[in-house]
């Protein structure tokens, strides 16, 4: 297991695309955090279920408690978790992430399993017991260094891509007490839209990809600025094949023929 490149190395070759229609008016609804600690209380029960069955990534969570570093679940599996608890159709997390802080690049290099490689955001891709796990630094999330923005674990929901996955969640085995922080995650789960977060999207074609799987697999609406980023992506011919075989390659088999569907109405109209 070899160490990271530097993340400015790898940061800069990383392609940036900036959304020009991008709604930056979105809905904050302060019912949303009456919400907070009902659904903190089911994050940590889900969280306490996983490392029950995953040694891997029990004992990864207590040797960073011992090392006194504080971390965060993020995104797409706290996202699955809300999504759960509003709905009777259980969706089934392949993944989780994990961001940390208070220790050295070195420092979270030897935590890990030897299976481990790293990826190319500048963090480390590894198969837990049970999960597949991606886990970085916190001052080497993408948009974080990428805008300058503060390193801090709130600033994290901001950085995401799109809106459904802009939350993070503090199990209580790092912190004092479970808790989420988010940047209208909720709002947009029970709105049932997928529309973006960040006006700078990183690898514009995957995110094309992405937004398509998520509407499909969750049954959420795109926003119209999403429909109108994945058409103007699709002008140019060679990113209208990569996002089509992307689809192919890596859509569920279930999803894949509604979402090669409703790729080709979003760009032939």
């Amino acid at each position: 297991m070899s160490l990271l490149p530097t993340p400015q190395n790898i940061f800069s070759n990383i392609p940036l695309f900036k959304v020009t229609n991008f709604s930056s008016k979105k809905l904050y609804t302060f019912s949303t955090q009456n919400i907070e600690p009902i659904l903190s209380e089911h994050l940590q029960k889900c969280f306490d279920k996983i490392l029950e069955k995953d040694q891997i990534l029990r004992d990864l969570v207590l040797n960073l408690h011992q090392m006194s570093s504080r971390g965060v679940v993020f995104g797409g599996w706290v996202r699955d978790q809300i999504i759960n608890y509003y709905s009777s159709h259980q969706i089934q997390s392949r993944d989780i992430d994990i961001v940390i802080n208070g220790l050295t690049p070195l420092e979270l290099h030897q935590l890990l399993p030897q299976n481990t490689t790293s990826n190319v955001f500048g963090g480390y891709t590894t198969a837990t017991s049970t999960n597949s796990l991606d886990i970085w630094l916190l001052e080497n999330t993408f948009l974080i260094r990428k805008l300058n923005l503060a390193v801090d674990f709130k600033t994290l929901p901001k950085t995401t891509v799109f809106r459904i996955n802009s939350v993070i969640f503090q199990p209580e085995q790092l912190w004092l007490k479970s808790e989420i922080n988010q940047a209208g995650c909720v709002d947009a789960i029970s709105q049932q839209v997928i529309d973006f977060q960040t006006s700078s999207i990183p690898f514009p074609c995957i995110q094309c990809g992405r937004a398509i799987i998520y509407s499909i697999k969750l049954k959420f609406d795109l926003a119209l600025e999403v429909k109108q980023f994945i058409r103007e992506i699709c002008l140019d011919e060679k990113n209208y094949l990569k996002i089509r075989e992307d689809l192919e390659f890596y859509c569920p088999k279930e999803f894949l023929e509604d979402a090669l569907h409703l790729f080709t109405y979003l760009t032939h109209i």
